[in-house]
């Protein structure tokens, strides 16, 4: 069974407010244009007042909505988007929008729109941390929620204002990745919401203050994987090694340096956990005897004493207490498969992506990959599913729903 889905071609339609952050949404109407997503952007009157429609209409190649009486059409362009729109996004969303939204009100072309959408929705916050606290707002953002549209938490920091807390707008790059998400996800199935773990990147195993063992993992393939998961509704820890990469949306991160104190982390998530996904590079040895002073230059040559390091995903496919799911990666150069059903086998996995990093394109360092998910059916037969090669966040989101859909434990138990 092959999958492959690309969110080249899809359409969003993006809703920008009058936050003093939307001269951000022009950054992620490009960077989604670049990702050869359709874009058709609406704005509240008011929006139009920080930053111009043109910007826009230049960016999408696409009319910017900005009132509903302005369009020269027999068919209401609240209507005619929502026919057509894969995704609806709002970004930045103001405390009025989400009102108005949660009350069923519609007084302009966004608030309009929003009743007359069918496609999945993701919503950006922003405004000043009293205002998000208040429990108007909240109790807004709950019903908002209750009824299936995604409303991502602001980050926290200082606003506008000089206010500080929760209510900016998150990155650009982190809101874009989050879109990319949702749009990797659209013709999968769902599944119960689980208590989900990822781990991702490399370890760093000290060989004295300065120096260290490590390898060449960028962590993307994790940290795409926890964002597919929480895109699904999951509820997503990701525990991580040393990677310069904003945490995904939604997600809590908790980063760690060595292998030890990765085992360390894992075994503390994964209670009462019921996926854990290894994608982290952990190292094989680490330093016996690490220095707490840099290591001068001495002689021709420098002697090494490793030891091997304790195996994560064994251990924990071990415990008792183990999540329902247990799968991890196999990166090999030669022979993938038949490395992979080993690793399967040996370490008593669910699942495990058989991941080919050969080629220059794609694996380690590349935003790209393609790998096969071989995973433990009902019946125990392993069942192969080839995810073709894509983006790495379309790639998460074909592991994750054939892991949770071919193996038996999460998808068949509620």
């Amino acid at each position: 069974m092959t999958m492959k889905h690309l969110i080249s071609g899809k359409v969003v339609v993006l809703g920008v407010c009058s936050s003093i952050s939307a001269y951000k949404a022009a950054d992620i109407c490009s960077k989604l244009m670049k990702l050869g997503v359709e874009v058709h952007v609406i704005m509240t009157a008011n929006a139009t007042k920080l930053i111009t429609p043109r910007v826009f209409q230049t960016l999408t190649h696409n009319d910017v909505t900005t009132d509903l009486w302005a369009v020269d059409n027999w068919k209401p362009e609240h209507t005619a988007l929502a026919d057509k729109a894969d995704l609806f996004v709002v970004v930045p969303a103001t405390a009025n929008f989400l009102g108005q939204y949660a009350n069923g009100l519609a007084p302009d072309a966004l608030s309009t729109y929003a009743l007359a959408n069918r496609a999945p929705t993701v919503i950006f916050p922003a405004m000043n941390p009293f205002m998000w606290s208040n429990t108007a707002v909240r109790d807004n953002v709950a019903t908002i929620r209750r009824r299936g549209a995604r409303v991502v938490t602001p980050a926290s920091g200082i606003v506008a204002c000089g206010d500080e807390g929760v209510g900016k707008l998150p990155g650009v790059d982190a809101i874009v990745e989050t879109i990319e998400a949702h749009l990797s996800i659209l013709e999968l199935a769902p599944a119960p919401r689980s208590r989900v773990v990822v781990t991702a990147g490399p370890t760093e195993e000290h060989i004295d203050v300065v120096r260290f063992l490590t390898n060449r993992s960028t962590g993307k393939m994790g940290y795409c994987l926890a964002a597919a998961a929480a895109a699904l509704g999951h509820e997503v820890t990701l525990v991580s090694g040393p990677v310069d990469r904003e945490a995904p949306l939604d997600v809590k991160l908790v980063r760690v340096s060595s292998a030890r104190d990765m085992l360390l982390a894992v075994q503390t998530a994964v209670t009462g956990a019921d996926v854990l996904i290894m994608a982290a590079a952990v190292a094989d040895y680490t330093y016996q005897d690490t220095q707490a002073r840099k290591i001068k230059k001495a002689g021709d040559s420098l002697t090494l004493n490793l030891t091997r390091t304790i195996d994560i995903l064994a251990t924990i496919s071990a415990s008792p207490t183990r999540p329902k799911l247990v799968g991890g990666f196999a990166a090999e150069s030669h022979d993938v498969i038949e490395y992979a059903l080993g690793k399967l086998e040996r370490k008593g996995l669910d699942f495990i992506v058989a991941n080919d990093i050969s080629g220059s394109d794609r694996g380690f360092g590349s935003d790209h990959n393609e790998v096969a998910v071989l995973a433990r059916g009902g019946n125990g037969d392993v069942v192969q599913t080839d995810v073709s090669f894509a983006r790495k966040m379309t790639v998460a989101a074909h592991i994750f729903d054939a892991a949770i859909h071919v193996s038996p434990g999460v998808s068949s138990s509620e």
